[in-house]
């Protein structure tokens, strides 16, 4: 394959000297192990690189790119993982309340809430605070507006408190310390494949917080461009959201005008060399051995083929269940192990498949027990699905009426 008359049109393209283009597609090589029979994956990964930055310079001659600050950088390649919104703040809430009900003065001596009383000229707040040793006692007018995170607990009008006295991260002092929690943390662990910069191609945790949390809409397994800032060292990206109305997810663009079957192969590719892989014959196994690494290291991929769905959303948990099974692996009759795995699918992860179709599942791998206190089947935790073959559409399962009582 003649790549090089590509590297020739992207340097006259891009305006770059055709010795750092090469020196580029130098680097995709090294980078990913590629040799002499991996010329169109190295070339896949190439044009991705290219028309990401064409379209940050013609963004940057129309003066459009920025999203305030410094430290913000673009970042090339494509989502993979996007995992359920979650409010910190609330089973913050939940346990406090138990606390309150079960022993208030504890609770209170703790330092873990404020009390509240209106006055007829305003409001009173009273804390103890278990640093100093000592009480203390705010008064506040009229006009003056309660925070937002305010309770009320058996008839009393309570705050909850910041009680951790020092940063997780540095050991110094935290200034929220004894002041007012938030009504609500959301926040959402996203997951990226892709580059920054020279930072090389890599597994970024997207930590997304607050309004992006929660209105996060990028699509997975699409070659994208964004902007946040990104930390190599950690292998994060924060996205940003500025007073000017722009943020991370403004700053998405789609090159799909790129995108082909070998990126498709390429994302496959990418992701068995960055995310672990768990074949679906040995979850458990892996299962186990992910118990004791990094929060963000327990990402796990698996192939297999659609046998069952469950489309209808559980009133509880809001998720649908997909049951997959590998095809190849063999099957003990006398044994009557399980046949299929289930994967708890949440509401934002699109289920436009059918039975039989063949897909790569990303999730976290999760093993209750019985009521007998038995280990039951590793499952999955979805929070991605990559439709290699697709066969039909999404049908709504039909309840047979019987109960696997070793099931739930």
């Amino acid at each position: 394959m003649n790549y090089k008359n590509e590297l020739e049109q992207a340097s006259s393209k891009l305006g770059k000297p055709i010795e750092e283009v090469e020196a580029k597609w130098e680097a995709i090589g090294e980078e990913n192990n590629f040799g002499p029979d991996d010329v169109k994956m190295q070339l896949a990964l190439f044009r991705t690189w290219f028309a990401g930055l064409l379209g940050l310079q013609k963004k940057e001659s129309t003066g459009t790119t920025s999203t305030a600050g410094k430290y913000v950088k673009t970042g090339f390649g494509f989502v993979v993982a996007v995992e359920n919104v979650r409010d910190w703040e609330e089973s913050k809430r939940i346990t406090l309340q138990a606390e309150f009900i079960r022993n208030r003065d504890e609770a209170y001596m703790a330092g873990k809430f404020a009390k509240v009383e209106k006055t007829d000229s305003g409001y009173t707040f009273s804390k103890y605070c278990p640093r100093d040793g000592r009480e203390k006692v705010l008064t506040k007018g009229n006009t003056f507006e309660p925070p937002k995170s305010v309770m009320e607990i058996d008839g009393e009008t309570i705050v909850p408190l910041e009680t951790q006295q020092t940063n997780n991260w540095d050991g110094q002092p935290n200034k929220k310390y004894g002041n007012p929690r938030p009504l609500d943390d959301k926040q959402r662990n996203v997951y990226f494949i892709g580059e920054e910069g020279d930072s090389g191609v890599r597994l970024w945790s997207i930590k997304a917080k607050g309004k992006i949390a929660e209105n996060w809409n990028i699509d997975e397994f699409r070659n994208i461009q964004l902007q946040g800032n990104w930390k190599p060292d950690a292998n994060r990206m924060y996205p940003v959201n500025n007073r000017d109305g722009t943020s991370t997810l403004t700053s998405v663009e789609y090159q799909d005008d790129v995108t082909s079957e070998a990126d498709k192969d390429k994302m496959v590719e990418l992701m068995g060399k960055y995310i672990t892989v768990a074949p679906l014959v040995g979850l458990e196994h892996i299962h186990n051995q992910n118990m004791n690494v990094p929060f963000d290291e327990k990402i796990i991929i698996t192939e297999g083929n659609v046998t069952n769905m469950q489309t209808t959303a559980s009133q509880v948990t809001g998720n649908r269940t997909l049951f997959i099974a590998d095809l190849d692996a063999d099957y003990s009759y006398e044994d009557g192990n399980y046949a299929s795995t289930p994967c708890w699918v949440p509401p934002h992860i699109k289920m436009d498949f059918g039975i039989g179709s063949k897909v790569i599942v990303v999730g976290r791998t999760s093993q209750s027990k019985d009521q007998d206190g038995n280990l039951r089947q590793a499952s999955i935790n979805v929070s991605g699905i990559f439709v290699q073959d697709k066969r039909g559409n999404a049908v709504e399962y039909t309840d047979s009426g019987e109960t696997e009582s070793d099931w739930f």
